[in-house]
């Protein structure tokens, strides 16, 4: 079994289905894609796929969004043997032209291999008893969540910049795009600001939100930090322990 991942891996399945069809090495591997998020369709000129002779010799209409252009995502949809979704919801929401972002036909066709699995975490590596990145680690119970959240709060302002307080802390970790609801966050960040409140931002994505980011930090420094960066660190910090006084 191999198993992909959005577009970046889409031509796998497609390889696997014409030049390696005959190859006996490959004659019992099948392959499973997972869909994230169906906006990322890996679109690219065909002739930039010179390296792959398969794709500039011949058509291939379900991996072609006009005669110039291809998308990888398309690809793997179309050959891989099974397509795995993030949700059962998003499943769903694959076989719509709005949900699939223009690729409801795609999900549509292969719906009988269209499955949702809910997003789950590795707790042991996510429970705050044994979780590596906390400063402190901490049990179910008032005492030990208090003594570790101030721990991890103490760790996480000294990391980012920010003074310690007895005020909010709300953090976010995501990727910076518009389908992550950030494009409402922006225009009411500097009011929001304006509360009793600390704000941190971790995430890369689209240049334009990041340099907003920038530069809201930079007219808020003692209340706002944005850190352009994938951490696994911080994001433990932020996502699964909500950082409170």
């Amino acid at each position: 079994m191999v198993h992909c991942n959005d577009w970046h891996t889409g031509l796998v399945p497609f390889l696997l289905k014409t030049r390696y069809a005959e190859d006996t090495f490959f004659a019992k591997t099948k392959s499973l894609i997972s869909i994230h998020n169906a906006a990322f369709k890996g679109i690219y000129n065909r002739g930039e796929f010179k390296v792959i002779p398969e794709l500039t010799a011949g058509r291939f209409p379900d991996l072609e969004l006009d005669y110039h252009t291809l998308s990888m995502l398309k690809a793997g949809v179309a050959y891989a043997d099974k397509i795995n979704a993030v949700s059962p919801n998003y499943a769903q929401e694959l076989c719509t032209d709005l949900g699939s972002q223009g690729m409801g036909a795609d999900f549509q066709s292969r719906r009988d291999d269209l499955v949702g699995i809910v997003n789950g975490c590795d707790y042991s590596a996510w429970s705050p008893e044994n979780d590596a990145f906390l400063p402190v680690a901490y049990k179910a119970n008032k005492q030990s969540m208090a003594r570790g959240k101030k721990a991890a709060r103490r760790a996480l302002c000294e990391e980012v910049g920010l003074p310690e307080a007895s005020t909010p802390v709300i953090g976010m970790v995501c990727r910076l795009t518009g389908q992550k609801g950030l494009h409402y966050l922006l225009p009411i960040l500097d009011e929001l600001l304006l509360n009793d409140i600390l704000v941190v931002i971790v995430g890369t994505g689209d240049p334009k939100i990041a340099e907003k980011l920038h530069e809201t930090a930079a007219r808020h420094p003692s209340k706002f930090a944005f850190v352009e960066a994938y951490n696994n660190r911080l994001a433990h910090w932020l996502k699964r322990h909500r950082i409170y006084s």
